[in-house]
């Protein structure tokens, strides 16, 4: 007979573990195992859905606690039935596709509660100084490893194994939470404010309606998509700015210029690879090439803060936050040249990593925000980046397009079939040029700021 205190207090050590194989694989493997289902027969905009959802609900969902603030506990919880949810309606895709969709949803979901969570987590076991697995890195990602090849492998002919194998994953989860000896009492989530519940519901609203404008672009491959996500981004995004990322939701604190300035560069970074380097991918590169890509994310994970702590300390004059931003014109520079792509990828994952941290710091040093509270903030930072670069990429497609004669609406319906050819090489490396200087000026202000407040501090 099993003896339930025994299997928990030998799982507690592995909890740790088990919650960030799962918060990995929900927030990164969607981005390959949910494209498969697009490649499955020619009625794109239908399969083309689970994607566009789980992308959707995983930039927009944390806008929905802003002033609320519920614990990991509670996040953990709310993500880990959502992913459950979400993996077990997929196994029913092959029957009915709408179940595809709703996994998307749930997986969205759970993609946008379960890092902040983990990461708290994560935080709570450096404070109490809990003795680590040995080898802990190499159990995570050989597992992700494993689950990343079974999608690549099987996923475009049985996408049932698939969801199996993420739903396992998920299991994982749950087990680690249960264990956690760092698990406090579930609080209740109180909505006082009717007010700033409006407003949360009004702007995260008017945010969806933007993205998943966006993604139907690129997906389905129509012109009206984007331009209905452009025109609802350009009238909502300056409103998000001031009310996410001027004042906090309480108290009168607010964030600093460098707070600001980290998080939105974090959110320029990763939608250049996420967003843009996927089309860059497809069209240059050839889609089956995006796996790499993903490789990368798991790469920077495990070298990022070890590669600049060693530079910092062959070269102290220069500051590990100088460290990043060299590392990411580094990385910008290489993404030019084709055999060394992969590199430039590397750099840019690692310095959103180490841009995280940056925020996370000077978000409990210089805030009033709990620890839970710390890791909402970070994202919803992220996302407005993320958003202010899809705009400015939009944009500047569109017009290098005009400029060239250049049918976009071709590119995209291209893009959606998976058909991309080389005639759109010269459009997409004029484009490559303007976001990658794009970013280079930010963070260029960045640097500014931190040499600013640099002198400050003296």
């Amino acid at each position: 007979m099993i003896n339930i205190a025994q299997l928990k207090q030998t799982s507690a050590r592995f909890s740790a573990l088990f919650l960030k194989i799962t918060s990995f694989t929900v927030n990164t493997l969607p981005y390959l195992l949910l494209p498969q289902l697009i490649l499955r027969n020619n009625i794109v905009i239908l399969n083309a859905l689970p994607y566009v959802l789980f992308y959707t609900f995983r930039r927009t969902t944390l806008f929905l606690f802003r002033g609320y603030h519920p614990k990991a506990e509670r996040l953990a919880t709310w993500g880990l039935s959502a992913a459950t949810l979400g993996c077990l309606l997929g196994l029913f895709g092959g029957w009915n596709p709408l179940f595809w969709d709703l996994a998307g949803v749930g997986v969205g979901i759970a993609a946008a509660l379960l890092p902040p969570a983990v990461r708290v987590f994560n935080q709570r076991g450096q404070t109490a100084a809990l003795p680590k697995i040995k080898f802990s890195a190499l159990y995570q990602y050989g597992a992700l490893l494993l689950l990343l090849g079974l999608i690549q492998l099987d996923g475009g002919r049985l996408i049932v194994w698939s969801f199996g194998g993420m739903l396992l994953y998920v299991g994982l989860g749950w087990v680690g939470l249960w264990a956690s000896p760092l698990r406090q009492p579930l609080a209740p989530v109180v909505w006082r404010d009717v007010k700033l519940l409006g407003l949360n519901l009004l702007l995260t609203a008017a945010i969806f309606l933007s993205l998943i404008n966006f993604r139907l672009a690129r997906n389905e491959g129509t012109m009206q998509s984007l331009l209905r996500g452009l025109t609802v981004l350009a009238i909502v995004l300056p409103l998000a700015l001031l009310i996410f990322s001027w004042r906090l939701a309480r108290g009168n604190g607010r964030l600093t210029w460098t707070i600001r300035a980290r998080g939105f560069l974090r959110g320029l970074c990763i939608d250049f690879v996420a967003v843009y380097g996927t089309i860059y991918v497809f069209v240059i590169l050839g889609s089956s090439f995006y796996v790499w890509v993903i490789l990368m994310y798991v790469v920077a994970m495990a070298i990022g803060a070890p590669l600049l702590k060693f530079l910092h300390a062959k070269i102290p004059q220069v500051s590990v936050a100088d460290f990043n931003l060299l590392l990411l014109a580094l990385g910008l520079v290489l993404t030019f040249w084709q055999p060394v792509y992969l590199v430039g990828i590397l750099c840019l994952r690692i310095v959103v990593g180490e841009l995280n941290r940056e925020v996370l710091a000077e978000l409990d040093g210089e805030t009033p925000l709990t620890t839970d509270e710390e890791f909402l903030v970070a994202p919803r930072l992220l996302a407005l980046g993320g958003l202010f670069f899809q705009m400015l990429l939009w944009l500047v497609m569109m017009l290098v397009a005009q400029v060239r004669g250049i049918k976009l609406a071709g590119l995209l319906t291209s893009y959606a079939h998976k058909t991309v050819s080389a005639n759109f090489s010269g459009l997409i490396g004029t484009v490559h040029w303007v976001m990658v200087l794009i970013v280079l000026g930010a963070a260029l202000i960045v640097y500014l700021i931190q040499q600013r407040q640099a002198k400050a501090g003296r």
